[in-house]
Order: C-alpha cells, then sequence, then structure tokens
C-alpha cells in the first residue's frame, strides 16, 4: 500500500507536477514502478511520461527507475494435472498459438487459422478488450481480476446497481505499448489461453508467436514476457515480432513500408527485401485513442456535455462513422467557412434521444495525426513528414529503392479504417518529395484492416510450420541455459 509519500494524481491539469513528483518517489525507491501502476489513477499518461523521461534523461545502468521493477509474478496455473505425455510425432501436429497483444484489444489464434482470417475474412477465434476489473479492498488477500467483457459487463452492473460499494475498478495492463502490470498481464494471458481452449498439456507443446512494440521498450519489458511464458505456461517455443513488420508479412511485398497507428502511437517501419530496419523506424506518440480524446474535446468545445457512462460509446461511434481525413486541412477550412450547413453530420445518442451534430469536427478529428501541434505536442514530425523521412533514410541516395518503397506503404490499425488516410498520405508525400526528388513519380497506399498483424502472424506461423519459412524460435532450453542474452541475439529489435 503507498501510505502518505504517494501523491494521488487527480485531474488533467496537473499531470505534469504530479508526475514528476511520481518519478522522484520512483528515482528515491519509495517505490517501485510495478507498484505505481496499480497506484496512480492517471496511469496511462503518467507511465508513458515517465518511461520517455528515463529513456532520454536517465542514465539506466546508475538510476532505481529500473532497478526497482520487480520481476513479474511467479504464480503457477491453479488446479495443476499432470501433463500428458505427448510423443514426437504428435508435437509436430501442434501448430503455433498467436497472441496480439493491443492496448485496446486482446487477440489471438492458431497458425491453422490461417484460411479463416485471410481467405474468408473472420475475426480472430478469441478478442476481447484489453482491460481487467480489480478487486478492491481485499486486505491481505490477493485481490480478483476479471479480465475483457466479462470485467466491463461486472462494471457494468455495479455501476448501475442502487447504494453500490464499488468493489472493483477497471485497470489496463498495457498503456501505449508497454505492459504496465505484470500480474495483471499474466492473468489476462491465462484467459486468453483457456479462451482458446488450450489444455495445460498443449500449452507444453504449441510454439507462442507474439506480437511486441520494438520502439523506446526497456529490456525488462521482453526479459519478463519470455519469463511469464516459459516459466509460468511452460511454453515450448517462443518469439516476439513487432506488428508493424507482422502487417506488412500479409501484404505480398518484400520491400516497401509499413504504418502502424495503435491505440497510443503510431510506427513507421521500412522493410528492406524483407528486412525490418528496425534502426530506421520513426515513431509519433499519437494513436487512435488520441484521435477519440481529441474528437471528445472538439464536441466540449462546442458545448455538448455527454454522460460519462456514454461518452465513450458515442465518441466511438463517431469516429467510426462520421470522421474523415481531409486532403487539405487549409481548403477544407476555407470551404467550410464559406457553406458551414454543407459539413453538418447528425448523430442520435440512443438512451436519451438526444442528437449531436458534427461540422469540422468530422476532419479536425483525425488531423492530429498530421498536425500533433493541434493537440498540443510541439516540434513533433506529422505523419505524412514522417513517412517520407523514413523512406529517405532507409534508401539512401537508391531512387530505386525510394521509389519501391514509396510504392508499397501499407497501413494498419483501428484508425486507418476511417476514410481518407489513403489518398491524404498519397498526395503529401508525392507533394512534399518532388520539390528534393523529381525522379520520383508516385507514392502508391495500401489500407489494411483492422486484423492486419494477426493475421499477417499466422501466414508466417503456418509457412515455417509447412517448412516454406523460417521463425527463429527461442527455445525453452536456450532461455533456461542462456537467460536473457539470447533475446539480444535471437529478436530482430
Amino acid at each position: 500500500m503507498i501510505k502518505s509519500s504517494g501523491t494521488i494524481v487527480q485531474n488533467k491539469s496537473s499531470h505534469t507536477n504530479d508526475t514528476q513528483k511520481c518519478e522522484k518517489y520512483l528515482r528515491n525507491g519509495q517505490f517501485s514502478f510495478y507498484t505505481f501502476s496499480n497506484w496512480c489513477t492517471n496511469v496511462e499518461y503518467c507511465s508513458q511520461h515517465l518511461v520517455e523521461q528515463s529513456t532520454s534523461k536517465v542514465d539506466k545502468k546508475k538510476d532505481r527507475f529500473f532497478v526497482s521493477m520487480p520481476p513479474p509474478p511467479r504464480r503457477a496455473p491453479t488446479n495443476e494435472k499432470p501433463a500428458a505425455t505427448v510423443s514426437h510425432s504428435q508435437e509436430k501436429d501442434l501448430q503455433a498459438i498467436i497472441i496480439d497483444n493491443g492496448s485496446y484489444e486482446m487477440k489471438a489464434c492458431f497458425s491453422s487459422d490461417k484460411d479463416e482470417l485471410v481467405s474468408q475474412g473472420n475475426q480472430p477465434k478469441v478478442l476481447f478488450p484489453t482491460v481487467v476489473a480489480l478487486e478492491r479492498g481485499t486486505g491481505d488477500q490477493k485481490p480478483q481480476i476479471v479480465v475483457g467483457n466479462e470485467a466491463l459487463n461486472l462494471l457494468s452492473k455495479q455501476n448501475s446497481a442502487k447504494n453500490s460499494s464499488s468493489l472493483y475498478s477497471l485497470r489496463y495492463p498495457i498503456q501505449r505499448g508497454m505492459i504496465v502490470d505484470w500480474d495483471q498481464m499474466q492473468t489476462t494471458w491465462s484467459y486468453t489461453y483457456e479462451q482458446l481452449g488450450v489444455s495445460e498439456a498443449e500449452m507444453k507443446q504449441r510454439p507462442v508467436l507474439l506480437s511486441s512494440q520494438p520502439w523506446n521498450q526497456p529490456d525488462y519489458q521482453r526479459d519478463s514476457t519470455c519469463e511469464i511464458f516459459f516459466q509460468i505456461f511452460e511454453a515450448p517455443k517462443l518469439f516476439l515480432e513487432s506488428p508493424g513488420l507482422l502487417s506488412f508479412y500479409g501484404s505480398g511485398s518484400d520491400t516497401g513500408i509499413s504504418i502502424e497507428i495503435s491505440t497510443g502511437q503510431t510506427t513507421v517501419l521500412p522493410i528492406i527485401n524483407g528486412k525490418a530496419q528496425y534502426k530506421l523506424m520513426g515513431r509519433l506518440n499519437l494513436g487512435s485513442q488520441d484521435i477519440s480524446r481529441y474528437l471528445s474535446k472538439l464536441l466540449s468545445n462546442s458545448g455538448y456535455i455527454l454522460d460519462p457512462q456514454e461518452e465513450y460509446k458515442v465518441i466511438q461511434h463517431a469516429k467510426q462513422n462520421l470522421a474523415y481525413v481531409c486532403l487539405d486541412l487549409d481548403q477544407e477550412m476555407k470551404d467550410f467557412k464559406k457553406k458551414p450547413d454543407a459539413f453538418k453530420q447528425v448523430l442520435e445518442i440512443p438512451k436519451s434521444n438526444e442528437t449531436i451534430t458534427l461540422t469540422k469536427e468530422s476532419f479536425l478529428c483525425s488531423e492530429i495525426l498530421f498536425e500533433p501541434s493541434l493537440y498540443a505536442i510541439d516540434n513533433s514530425t506529422g505523419l505524412s513528414d514522417l513517412v517520407l523521412q523514413v523512406a529517405q533514410d532507409a534508401a539512401g541516395s537508391n531512387v530505386t529503392i525510394l521509389q519501391e518503397l514509396l510504392n508499397n506503404v501499407f497501413v494498419g490499425g483501428n484508425a486507418s479504417q476511417i476514410p481518407g488516410f489513403k489518398e491524404r498520405i498519397e498526395k503529401d508525400v508525392l507533394q512534399k518529395v518532388k520539390k528534393s526528388n523529381p525522379r520520383i513519380k508516385s507514392c502508391k497506399v495500401t489500407i489494411l484492416d483492422t486484423y492486419s498483424a494477426i493475421k499477417g502472424a499466422s501466414i508466417w506461423a503456418d509457412a515455417a510450420y509447412q517448412g516454406d519459412a523460417t521463425i527463429p524460435w527461442i527455445s525453452k532450453k536456450e532461455f533456461a541455459e542462456s537467460g536473457t542474452g539470447i533475446l539480444k541475439r535471437k529478436l530482430n529489435f
């Protein structure tokens, strides 16, 4: 428990000052990052701020910020039964488990589900929100953790009940691509196995292919992930790869640029001859959740006050159905000022039978990815500029490679489904690159679907199972013998 040494963050305006206090306590060893993630009421903002501070200003060898991070809890699965003996021939028949760890959604399937995902366009076998309901006030007892939709349903019933004692609170174990609570994350992975219908015997026979954000990740993120899967779940083999590269595997190209707009960040990854150039990857610290928040702010500025219990659903519906990316912001604003009525779109709120009218909010909300200054993020490169910068860095002076990179730009993630992304990136990049390199004739963007990362992973894992591709698996034996050192040798990032 945090006593008087903690300073709870209570509102957005005090984020910076209170986060500095959080950082001070972390540095002094008064409580760990793991404890902080359970305690801070604004962990999403503060954890990201602290990670940025640690990677840019803190000497990791001397500072206690990372030293204070405890290892993941060693909780063995409950009701464990002796594993059934599986022969070598049976082991070969077990295809890999694929888990796409998202800040917003967890997605999982088997590599053998490839045809259902790719050919039939179905969603993954397992799909649930990356959220847990954490029991409060349990004293010395370990709090109960409820996962996914069950957690949301539990909180909904709790909020609607009269004289509710609020026994549970919602927590998010992944924030902007980083795991901030290992106990909650382990429970989430255990729930994923359960939803897949994997027995304890199968856990020991099925390799696991995991998505993992490559940018700005402290070593303990991957180290602790491997420890949990090898020591708790007893996976025989494991490999971690970035969502951007996994999405690219499903494109059929071997050279290009993968843009992944995830919940809390956007990455731009150049890939040449099938090899990801992680050292040249660009990152924008904005994602789909920031589009939602900016839309909420715009509506608030227009005088709309939404019911907190309905706000999320209303904003998501507006973003998915009414938002779009304009081709040119200046021109769009001029057109709006001339004929504002032409931009009106009406959104109905089911429970209250009220309506909200959107005008410029429809195109301004997604504009923050191209103009981060609109979201009060200064000195940050917009998405189109970032794409061109990454492509030029990867190609060097080779115009042929630059043209190939720009002709194979793939965009994945939830926000990529907002209409207009393709046309805006193509227009911006071509307009900018011709000023410095007139020999570049085109830029071609392809919008991938929401599940592109797990689809690409299933294609890769299935091809490896069939012997048509190779995954440099890290085995449980290698990890036991070499420890975390094997990760640096085998992982691409």
